[in-house]
C-alpha cells in the first residue's frame, strides 16, 4: 500500500489491528499521519516518510515486528502498550499530555537513534530497556525509565568520549539481590537498582544521576547521606558521590557500567573469591568487595 503516493493531508485511522505483511509508505504531506487503535503486527516493510504514528485507545495494545519510526506518539488514556520486538524512533518519541500508559518492553528495547529524542508532556515512560546513542565529546542524556508505577529516570553526563556507541538503561524494583556484600546498609537504602549496559562507547567518563521517589526509600534513611555502589558480577565497587537531593543521588567520574545501588553507607562485608593469580591477602582481586580492613566483615 503506497499511502505516500496519495500525499494525503488527513490521518489514516486504523480502529482495529494493523497487519502489515506487504509494504506501507506513509503520506508525503503534512497531516497525513497514521493512527493505530489496535495491535501493530508487521512482517513486511514500513516507510515512515517523516510522518507521525499515533498509538491510541483504552485497550491493551501489543507491538509485534521490529519497526523504525520517525515520529511516534503514545497517546493512550488507559490500557497498556507492550513490545514483542524492538521499537526504534529516528526523530521524536512523545508521551502526550493526555497519555497515562507506559511502554512495557520486557526483554526488548525502545531504541532512540542518534537523531532521535524523547518528549514527556504528560505521564508515561519506558518500563524496561531504553537505548540511546552516546556521541563523541561532551554530552548529556536523560533516560526516561521507571517501573510499572514510578518514573525513575537516569541522567548520564559524559566528557571525553572518543568512540560513539549506545547505552541501555533500566531500573528494577527492590534492593539489588547482592546488596548484603556491598558497602550500603540494606535497611537504609533506595529499594530499587539501576542497570546501565554499554555497547561501543569508548573513552572518557560520565556522571550518573539516579532518581527515586520517597516511597522507594527505607524508613529512617537520610538521603543526604546516600552513596552509590556499582556491581559487576561478582564485585562491588564504591563510587565518588556528587550532588544529592531528596530524590536523586549522583555518582561522578564513572568509567564502569553494570548495576548501581543507592543508599546509606553500612558495614562492609567482603568475601574471599580467590579471583587473582596469587593467593595474597592484600590483593584486591581476591576479594568481592576490596581488601578487608579492621572494620570489615570477612566471609
Amino acid at each position: 500500500m503506497d499511502y505516500g503516493a496519495n500525499n494525503m493531508t488527513v490521518p489514516l485511522t486504523v480502529n482495529n489491528d494493523l497487519i502489515l505483511s506487504g509494504s506501507l509508505s506513509a503520506s508525503g504531506a503534512a497531516g497525513g499521519d497514521i493512527i493505530v487503535r489496535g495491535n501493530w503486527n508487521k512482517t513486511g516493510s514500513f516507510f515512515p516518510n517523516a510522518r507521525a504514528v499515533f498509538f491510541q485507545g483504552t485497550n491493551a495494545q501489543t507491538f509485534t515486528g521490529a519497526t523504525t519510526f520517525d515520529y511516534v506518539l503514545i497517546d493512550k488514556t488507559a490500557g497498556s502498550f507492550t513490545l514483542n520486538n524492538d521499537f526504534t524512533s529516528n526523530q521524536t518519541l512523545t508521551f502526550t499530555a493526555t497519555n497515562t500508559v507506559n511502554i512495557t518492553t520486557g526483554s526488548n528495547k525502545v531504541i532512540i537513534s542518534n537523531t532521535g529524542s524523547v518528549a514527556r508532556t504528560g505521564s508515561g515512560h519506558v518500563y524496561g530497556n531504553l537505548q540511546k546513542n552516546i556521541p563523541t565529546g561532551t554530552n548529556s542524556r536523560t533516560f526516561e525509565v521507571g517501573d510499572a508505577s514510578v518514573y525513575a529516570p537516569v541522567i548520564t553526563a559524559y566528557t571525553g568520549v572518543t568512540g560513539a556507541g549506545d547505552i541501555t538503561v533500566n531500573t528494577t524494583v527492590n534492593d539489588h539481590p547482592q546488596i548484603a556484600t556491598s558497602t550500603i546498609n540494606a535497611a537504609k537504602s533506595v529499594n530499587r537498582f539501576y542497570t546501565i549496559t554499554n555497547s561501543g562507547v569508548t573513552g572518557g567518563s560520565y556522571d550518573g544521576t539516579f532518581t527515586f521517589v520517597s516511597g522507594d526509600v527505607d524508613s529512617g534513611a537520610i538521603t543526604a547521606n546516600f552513596i552509590v555502589n556499582n556491581y559487576v558480577n561478582p564485585t562491588w565497587s564504591t563510587t565518588t558521590t556528587g550532588t544529592r537531593t531528596s530524590t536523586t543521588t549522583q555518582a561522578t567520574g564513572l568509567t564502569v557500567y553494570g548495576d548501581f545501588q543507592v543508599g546509606e553507607p553500612g558495614t562492609v562485608t567482603t568475601t574471599w573469591t580467590a579471583g587473582a593469580s596469587t593467593t595474597a591477602w592484600t590483593t584486591a582481586g581476591n576479594w568481592s568487595n576490596g581488601v578487608p580492613t579492621s572494620s570489615t566483615n570477612v566471609i
